[in-house]
């Protein structure tokens, strides 16, 4: 009779042990599926379009090569604003078109810049003064 009562435990065991892997085995399939899921929706945040916006910088004359030179590089540095293009005309003086985020305060992330003195919002376009070197 000994030997029924241990084929009955190991068949008991065995069960439960299949029992466990099967459970296990869902349990590895959920957390893909979640992981899956989760990497699709980072890559739907990722690829998602932020709206930009071109801004127009007039850099308030007089300013020499070396203060316009340190704007670029402080633009460079921002994470939050690009320089597009920098141009110059004896009557337009220096301007620099740079993109930004639409929702950004650009005013104050401007005026944060060290070789900036002065931002002045005019229509669609700042006002830049820079400090004297």
């Amino acid at each position: 009779m000994g030997s029924k009562e241990g084929d009955k435990e190991k068949a008991a065991e065995a069960k439960k042990a299949k029992e466990t892997e099967a459970q296990a085995k869902k349990a590895e399939e959920a957390k893909e599926k979640a992981e899956k899921k989760a990497q699709a929706e980072g890559k739907k945040t990722k690829n998602a379009e932020v709206p930009k916006v071109l801004v127009t910088l007039n850099i308030v004359p007089p300013v020499d090569s070396g203060q316009i030179k340190s704007l670029e590089e402080a633009l460079h540095e921002s994470p939050d604003l690009q320089l597009v293009v920098v141009s110059g005309s004896a009557t337009n003086g220096t301007e620099m078109v740079i993109s930004a985020e639409n929702s950004l305060p650009i005013v104050d992330i401007l005026t944060n810049m060290s070789p900036i003195a002065q931002v002045t919002k005019k229509g669609k376009t700042f006002q830049v003064t820079l400090k004297s070197e």
